[in-house]
């Protein structure tokens, strides 16, 4: 992958990224760049579903040991925590999970909103800048991530929770509420656009592209 984006990078006239990653990467490579956003269409006004459970974790998504799923499952041995997999069942993880791992299978887009809005907490666990971001933002839901590419777009207790040690990260925020709020607090100023809005801002680009040649 890294060998096209590298290729694409050098041959392009002008480059739009939602990755600010590779935003970066574009200017260094002395290229006309722009960074334009994800956008989500999500319902969000939508009951919360009925999670058993003190301090209810939401995972969405691939379950696989790239995504780094088999280690939020290791994460959560013996804490006083649920976690609730949304995506297909991964049998081998299922045989090596505890109890409070719950494999919810896959679940329509429409319904997954209910999920997320049932969460104390959601995860992203892969070193990814991930459009779950967005999606979680939306809801206003606090984040615990992966410390890796994610840091172009979040801050390690401002707006988020950082860290390679999923354990004891989610260890702090169940016993520190204050924490807990207060990155539930940074996320909601997180940006978040629709998919129409972000479409409008490819036009006014590309019609500038154009023009300017």
């Amino acid at each position: 992958v890294a060998f096209f984006e590298n290729y694409a990078i050098e041959n392009a006239d002008y480059i739009t990224t939602p990755s600010k990653f590779l935003y970066e990467k574009c200017i260094n490579y002395g290229k006309k760049v722009s960074y334009i956003s994800h956008g989500i269409d999500i319902n969000t006004n939508v009951k919360s579903a009925k999670l058993k459970g003190k301090f209810k974790i939401v995972y969405t998504g691939a379950q696989t040991e790239y995504k780094r799923v088999d280690r939020i499952i290791n994460a959560v041995k013996g804490l006083d925590c649920d976690l609730y997999l949304i995506g297909e069942i991964n049998e081998k993880f299922k045989k090596i999970a505890p109890k409070n791992v719950h494999f919810l299978g896959y679940i329509k887009h429409k319904d997954i909103g209910s999920y997320i809005k049932a969460a104390d907490l959601c995860i992203i666990p892969a070193d990814q800048e991930n459009l779950k971001t967005h999606v979680y933002a939306k809801f206003g839901k606090p984040i615990l991530a992966y410390k890796g590419l994610i840091q172009y777009f979040l801050t390690h207790k401002e707006n988020a929770y950082l860290t390679t040690n999923f354990r004891e990260g989610i260890k702090e925020l169940i016993n520190n509420r204050k924490l807990l709020q207060k990155i539930t607090k940074g996320i909601k100023a997180f940006p978040v656009y629709t998919w129409n809005e972000i479409v409008d801002e490819y036009l006014k680009l590309l019609k500038g592209v154009i023009k300017n040649g």
